[in-house]
């Protein structure tokens, strides 16, 4: 009996594309969508890298201004994508940096200090304000006249979910 060569082709097909499809998701084993929400997002953008421990592991997907939160209208969200299970604690802290004086805006997850659960599906990080260039310039001033310069005492959300009330740190 003699078996026809488009059976054969079609079965060879999709072994190759069950073969693609196993081995791309053992490449991607990790995703995970969080929010973070800020009083300026300043100027970051979708697409912008997100970082822990300045290793790059996923982007920003989405900016929004969400007017019923007047505290922290800036809504981020973000997809974490690596190829290992990253356990990011829920008490991690989000801020907005960048790559040198004029580098692109990066979102920070600062995990020094976290020791919480890992964060779900969706979960919302706390955040913390970084200094805007306004805030530097103002700073070189004061040491230029000789007063005190303190860029540590940004807000930080006293909790996840849509803050409120920062608190101070």
């Amino acid at each position: 009996m003699r078996k026809h060569p488009s059976i054969i082709i079609a079965v060879v097909a999709l072994g190759a594309m069950a073969l693609v499809l196993v081995l791309g998701r053992s490449i991607s084993a990790h995703r995970l969508r969080a929010k973070c929400y800020f009083q300026d997002a300043r100027g970051l953008r979708v697409g912008a890298e997100v970082r822990v421990a300045g290793v790059a592991v996923g982007s920003v997907t989405s900016v929004r201004v969400r007017p019923d939160l007047r505290d922290h209208p800036a809504e981020v969200e973000m997809l974490i994508n690596t190829s290992y299970d990253l356990k990011i604690p829920d008490d991690a802290v989000v801020s907005l940096e960048s790559d040198g004086l004029l580098g692109n805006l990066f979102a920070d997850i600062n995990i020094e200090h976290a020791s919480g659960r890992p964060l779900a599906e969706g979960g919302v990080l706390r955040t913390r304000e970084s200094p805007a260039m306004a805030d530097w310039l103002q700073c070189v001033s004061n040491i230029m006249d000789h007063k005190p310069c303190d860029l540590r005492g940004r807000a930080e959300s006293s909790k996840p979910g849509p803050p409120s009330v920062p608190a101070s740190r």
